[in-house]
């Protein structure tokens, strides 16, 4: 936690992000295929880095977000539209924690399988064209072989440059009659950066924000703590600068877990804690109505009968998240000097009742409407300062909620009474309670707290044979592969069935060279 200014003081790598998607109109609870590339003038090695995906709607509201984990080979996966997404164009963004400045991002038609075709479409006045000015062209080349007796269309893709490429994303979309519309660029908006500068996040995450008080003034030298739910101590600490602002570098113990972020009261004063959540918004500017035209309606019309035909012959895709972590760790400080079962004793009616009777070495006293809590230590002093109390793994500071708890809301107490060292701070004794299922909620943790969800999609997927000859195949998507090899004497070969959707398609072949995005599209005619 207090290295974490030691990267601000570095001069961060450029991070830029591609993204190559399987397609851009969906229907609700289909799959949303990407594969994201990563370049950056620093490689990664075995590292990894967080990538955060969003999808935003025309009021600048996410509607959907996920992060998962890229390494230098870049990140390929599936995330599943939720069925109840209102149907809309959406702008799907994608872009790491040093890139925010410069995301990727696209438009997505999302419409669900029975409601009527959208009609009039809200279209965005002002844009910035996104820089694919750096995408490598002219690599590749490819042939099509019908063989009218098996009914069979082969492509072939082969290089035409004495190199070697890396592994492709390859894939053959439908043209829609939506193409153009989807095709406009985004205007991107830079959010307020967090303190000094965007840093690259690998093999951890990094969590910055603010403290200040209810008229918004900044508060130095405020203590933050940032801990997991759990049965054992685990919790780290940081202070606010100058500005109010604080910074936590989480590493795996941190993954797929909900932490708690709380300012450490202060007397005399209220404060107001809040996080910078990545976000990048859209530029507010002038909207106006984009009516859809007829072959706009009869294909979304037809889009949905297809997908109907498509989830009576082929089940659902099952997407896999990632597992959560263990939480069987021990104790930050190590094992406590008394370990306490109040079941063991008979009915103790609150935590004063129980600090007098089970715990020889705690002093629980209510004075002026408010509790103190001491610790005896080895020379038989009481300390009445500087003693910390956890419950069910969070730093807690509402003894008022201690006090209410009985020996039967509490599974088991810890009781360290030592002075301990953690960091820059000193405590006199730690006192640990473990509730039974007892309501206590964050809000009676801290009044300044928020939750962070640092939760990872693990983007893992299982896809319908593309040979099976019993399913037909109608989707909009016919072919998608992101792990191709080709060698310029070893071309790549897709056979597809017969296709009944028309004609034109999109074949298109992403990859990254030297740290160079190539990206490369053909029109296919396809009888």
């Amino acid at each position: 936690m207090f290295f974490c200014k030691l990267l601000f003081a570095e001069t961060p790598p450029a991070e830029k992000v591609w993204v190559h998607l399987n397609k851009k109109v969906l229907i609700t609870g289909t799959l949303l295929k990407y594969k994201v590339y990563l370049t950056t003038n620093q490689p990664l090695g075995n590292k990894k880095t967080v990538i955060y995906f969003e999808l935003v709607n025309n009021k600048n509201q996410t509607c959907l977000s996920w992060k998962s984990q890229a390494t230098d080979k870049g990140l390929a996966g599936a995330y599943q539209i939720p069925e109840n997404l209102t149907p809309g164009i959406y702008i799907f963004k994608v872009f790491t924690n040093s890139s925010r400045k410069n995301s990727y991002a696209t438009k997505l038609l999302i419409q669900d399988i029975a409601s009527d075709p959208i009609t009039n479409f809200t279209k965005i006045k002002d844009y910035r064209l996104f820089d694919a000015s750096t995408a490598e062209k002219k690599f590749l080349q490819f042939c099509i072989d019908n063989d009218s007796i098996q009914q069979t269309t082969s492509v072939k893709i082969e290089s035409i440059a004495e190199i070697n490429l890396p592994l492709l994303t390859v894939s053959i979309t439908e043209i829609t009659p939506f193409d153009s519309m989807l095709a406009t660029p985004v205007l991107i908006a830079e959010t307020n950066q967090p303190p000094e500068q965007y840093v690259p996040e690998r093999d951890f995450t990094l969590l910055a924000g603010k403290v200040c008080d209810t008229m918004g003034y900044p508060i130095k030298n405020q203590t933050v703590y940032a801990s997991l739910s759990s049965n054992w101590v685990h919790f780290c600490y940081t202070n606010t600068d100058s500005l109010g602002r604080f910074w936590f570098v989480f590493d795996s113990t941190y993954n797929n877990r909900q932490v708690l972020i709380q300012a450490e009261p202060a007397k005399n004063q209220t404060a107001v804690l809040s996080l910078d959540k990545k976000s990048i918004n859209l530029v507010q500017s002038e909207t106006d109505t984009l009516p859809a035209n007829t072959a706009q309606i009869n294909y979304t019309l037809a889009l949905q009968k297809r997908e109907l035909v498509h989830r009576i012959f082929t089940p659902l895709n099952q997407l896999k998240p990632s597992e959560k972590a263990d939480s069987t760790k021990e104790n930050f400080f190590y094992r406590p000097r008394y370990t306490i079962y109040p079941n063991e004793y008979e009915l103790l009616n609150n935590f004063v009742e129980i600090a007098n009777n089970i715990i020889p070495t705690l002093r629980f006293k209510k004075t002026n409407n408010s509790y103190e809590l001491g610790i005896v230590l080895d020379n038989q002093q009481v300390y009445y300062n500087q003693v910390l109390v956890c419950l069910n793994g969070h730093p807690f500071f509402n003894l008022n909620v201690i006090a209410e708890l009985s020996s039967k809301n509490i599974e088991r107490i810890d009781v360290f009474n030592a002075i301990t060292l953690w960091g820059e701070k000193t405590y006199n004794g730690i006192l640990a309670v473990y509730t039974k299922k007892v309501d206590v909620t964050f809000e009676n943790f801290n009044p300044a707290f928020a939750v962070f969800d640092n939760s990872f999609y693990e983007p893992l997927f299982l896809t319908a044979n593309q040979n099976d000859s019993t399913s037909p195949l109608v989707l909009p998507d016919i072919y998608w592969n992101d792990g191709v090899s080709l060698t310029q004497n070893k071309p790549f070969e897709i056979k597809l069935n017969k296709i009944d959707l028309g004609k034109n398609y999109r074949l298109r072949i992403t990859g990254i060279r030297n740290d160079t995005f190539i990206d490369e599209q053909f029109l296919l005619e396809l009888n």
